[in-house]
């Protein structure tokens, strides 16, 4: 946690590693990183929202998908369509992350992954959702503070 000025909330930088494992065919995953807790088949990227058990919302914060490998000449890293390709029968390990402020005191604020766009060929909209087990990636609970 972090509050730099009296009267500025601490923030949080969230972080939730994750494995991306290709098997039987290459996969893109698509890193557009969006604020939805529903994603459905037209959410275009990882779906991420603050925890069920938040009282600060998503709507004015972002996030980011990197590659712990960084960026591959195969991946395509434009504003608005991020892909990492993961090639059969490997696996590439991924980091999102973003910073929210706590709120008011005592307020409470976590992250959680909602839903993995990806497909087998390098399109913007990717054609399938993964949201199996998804639960599992979540960060622990914060509690604000405001500096005085």
């Amino acid at each position: 946690m972090n509050g730099i000025d009296t009267g500025d909330p601490d923030t949080t930088e969230f972080k939730i590693n994750f494995k991306v494992t290709a098997s039987g065919e290459d996969i893109y995953l698509d890193g557009d990183a969006i604020a939805s807790a529903n994603p459905t088949a037209i959410t275009d990227g990882l779906a991420w929202s603050t925890a069920t058990d938040s009282t600060t919302g998503t709507s004015t914060y972002t996030a980011i998908v990197t590659a712990m490998d960084g960026y591959r000449s195969t991946d395509i890293n434009s504003p608005g369509d991020k892909q990492f390709k993961t090639m059969d029968g490997n696996s590439r390990t991924f980091t999102f992350t973003t910073i929210i402020p706590a709120g008011t005191d005592n307020s409470v604020v976590g992250v959680q992954l909602n839903g993995f766009k990806w497909g087998t060929t390098s399109v913007d909209v990717m054609d399938n959702l993964y949201t199996t087990g998804i639960s599992d990636f979540r960060s622990d609970l914060m509690i604000g503070l405001y500096i005085r």
